[in-house]
């Protein structure tokens, strides 16, 4: 509960909200490798929306969408939709569609 907490208080703070956490906390918890973002394994079950969420809250911690593939699932994924997209420009066959391409870019 009480990591569930920080990230909640962590995701107030970036809205410029109020919160009852600060600069010095936030350092604190970095310092130990905290992750602000709960990361979704990429396997089969696992919605489409629910990653694109998790990019979301990405990009409202580190302001751009440039996810290494040293991140983890939520990297792989990125990395996947990248290809899925060159695939659909090049009239090849992909998982992506219309739809999620404005979701993506819409980001």
């Amino acid at each position: 509960r009480w990591v569930k907490n920080q990230r909640q208080y962590y995701k107030l703070y970036n809205e410029g909200k109020k919160s009852s956490i600060n600069e010095e906390k936030i350092k604190l918890l970095e310092d130990i490798d905290f992750e602000w973002v709960i990361r979704v394994a990429s396997r089969p079950g696992v919605e489409w929306s629910v990653h694109l969420e998790e990019l979301k809250e990405y990009k409202k911690i580190h302001g751009d969408c440039r996810v290494s593939q040293s991140e983890g699932c939520l990297g792989r994924w990125v990395k996947n939709q990248r290809q899925y997209y060159k695939l659909y420009n090049e009239g090849k066959k992909s998982s992506i569609n219309e739809e999620k391409i404005k979701l993506l870019e819409d980001i």
